[in-house]
């Protein structure tokens, strides 16, 4: 597991890099200022540093938030997994770079 930090670690992205240029996104934590861009900037610099050919992640079905977040900057919902949090579907979000 990798981390990308903004203002001092209180925002974060913790990812890892998959096989054939995949990342998979584990967390984006957005603690000192919301609807600031700030998780954008953390995707984007993921884009930058890393240069992957598709990253993905999984939300919460029920995550209205997430979900439109990640809408938001281009990704795509690929799949709803059944039971994936246990009694809570979850949802695979993905974007091809």
């Amino acid at each position: 597991m990798q981390r990308i930090e903004e203002n001092g670690g209180l925002d974060y992205l913790v990812w890892r890099e998959g096989s054939e240029g995949t990342v998979e996104i584990f967390d984006i934590a957005v603690t000192s200022h919301r609807e600031q861009g700030i998780g954008r900037r953390l995707v984007e610099r993921l884009k930058e540093e890393v240069k992957p050919q598709f990253i993905f992640a999984f939300t919460r079905e029920g995550n209205s938030v997430a979900r439109s977040f990640y809408k938001g900057i281009g990704f795509t919902e690929i799949a709803i997994i059944k039971g994936f949090y246990g009694t809570e579907n979850g949802v695979m979000v993905g974007i091809k770079l």
